[in-house]
């Protein structure tokens, strides 16, 4: 079996290849050009970037002094037939969060259950996942992993960007 480079889903039939690389589909394959790119800058900036995000201001709230990382508030809500859900991640604070979370968890306990048979069966399932996230917040410590990847992907992303900038220059 072969999975995707980037999303790291099992891969049947298809896909597309780079070298060794394979990829489930066009938009797998973008994303996995910005980690090759950010794979050939020197490990010291990408570390030095990643730390200067993890120790710096909330993006969200501008507070400095608690440790920056990836937090997911999950929602769902619902009418008769129809139900919307989603999972929020977020680079913030912890302070922020939470608020998030407890957001997420509120309106998922108001809204959520108006429909059948989604709505009554991930209610449940989505609230569980706040109050899971609320108790197993990321190492203060350290940057996550999911916050890493993020970062590395968003300097890919700059780097194929600005590429892309000075081949329009020529």
């Amino acid at each position: 079996m072969t999975h995707c480079y980037y999303c790291k889903s099992t891969i049947f039939i298809g896909g597309k290849k780079q070298g060794n690389l394979r990829f489930c589909g066009n938009s797998c394959f973008l994303k996995g050009q910005y980690l090759l790119l950010t794979a050939q800058l020197p490990n010291k900036v990408v570390n030095d970037k990643i730390n200067a995000v993890h120790q710096g201001a909330c993006p969200k709230c501008n507070k400095k002094g608690s440790p920056i990382d990836i937090h997911t508030s999950y929602k769902i809500w619902s009418f008769i037939v129809f139900s919307h859900w989603k999972n929020e991640p977020q680079i913030c604070c912890r302070s922020c969060g939470v608020k998030s979370q407890l957001s997420g968890t509120l309106s998922s306990f108001l809204l959520g259950w108006w429909s059948l048979p989604v709505g009554i069966v991930l209610t449940p399932v989505q609230i569980v996942r706040n109050l899971a996230a609320l108790l197993l917040s990321p190492n203060p410590f350290r940057p996550s992993k999911k916050l890493q990847d993020s970062i590395k992907f968003n300097l890919g992303q700059q780097l194929y960007d600005s590429k892309q900038s000075d081949k329009r220059d020529i």
